[in-house]
């Protein structure tokens, strides 16, 4: 979830919003037509990249996305990490560029403010607690909620500005 997209109709007083997705895939040629324009956000640096008004625009936009993607920025030296694998999903990894999941969450616009952003790292906690021994095992599942817990840890001694999962995977490495 890199960029947020959302669609815009011109009217008389002004704009409203028609449509938001973080999916380039569902945007059409439709939404580009006057009186539709798309709006690029971009969650990581918070502003506005661009502005889709016509197809040229938006195809011009696609293929940047698919060259930018084409394209794979050199991994950081990672540390092996002894915590089981499903604490430290594959999927999680490189979710955008470097950034882990939860260390692209906390850079989106929704979760800007520090409280909401630790309700909801809070709510991981309470879903590996609440559901322990019922889905994995339940050292697994103590793992994942440990992983969260700690990073709202470390979220918080870094007064509540976002911080890298990677600090936790090596945190939890001695666990």
């Amino acid at each position: 979830m890199l960029y947020t997209y959302t669609v815009y109709k011109k009217e008389k007083d002004g704009f409203s919003r028609v449509d938001t997705t973080t999916r380039l895939e569902e945007l059409s040629e439709k939404d580009v037509l006057p009186p539709f324009y798309v709006e690029v956000y971009d969650n990581t640096e918070r502003v506005v990249v661009s502005l889709l008004n016509s197809p040229n625009a938006l195809e011009d936009w696609q293929v940047s996305q698919e060259r930018s993607h084409a394209w794979k920025s050199p991994k950081r030296d990672s540390v092996t990490l002894k915590t089981p694998e499903a604490v430290k999903p594959t999927h999680y990894k490189n979710f955008i560029d470097d950034y882990q999941w939860l260390d692209a969450m906390s850079r989106i616009h929704r979760y800007e403010d520090p409280e909401v952003f630790k309700g909801a790292v809070e709510l991981q906690i309470r879903k590996y607690l609440d559901r322990n021994g019922k889905k994995d095992s339940e050292l697994q599942e103590l793992m994942k909620g440990l992983f969260y817990y700690l990073y709202l840890v470390k979220y918080i001694k870094n007064n509540n500005k976002p911080i890298l999962a990677v600090d936790i995977h090596n945190i939890m490495e001695n666990v």
